[in-house]
């Protein structure tokens, strides 16, 4: 796996387990919410700014592409394609966003 491939399994696998420590309920069909929003870690956009550029790889049975703005405006976006048989297979826009002295990353599939 090259290392941008890497780098972003981390970021999921970050954002993934990092999600999971803190308690989550749902709060519409497609969205969640802590249970206790005092228990968000303090986190800037300059903690994620390292994202920010172009990366593609092999992962998830296919060719990845991945996009990151640099932070501006208090949010980053970024943009996931997966690619199988020369075709897309699925695509998400991303956006993390400073909100009460942390981070949200709200996705659109």
């Amino acid at each position: 796996m090259c290392s941008s491939a890497w780098r972003w399994l981390v970021t999921v696998l970050l954002l993934v387990c990092g999600s999971s420590v803190f308690a989550q309920s749902p709060l519409t069909e497609h969205t969640f919410r802590l249970d206790d929003p005092d228990a968000r870690p303090p986190a800037r956009l300059d903690d994620v700014a390292w994202l920010a550029g172009a990366w593609s790889g092999e992962a998830l049975g296919g060719t990845f592409e991945e996009v990151w703005n640099a932070p501006s405006a208090g949010s980053m976006v970024g943009m996931f394609k997966l690619l199988r048989d020369g075709a897309v297979s699925f695509y998400e826009l991303m956006l993390f966003v400073e909100e009460e002295g942390s981070l949200s990353y709200k996705v659109r599939h």
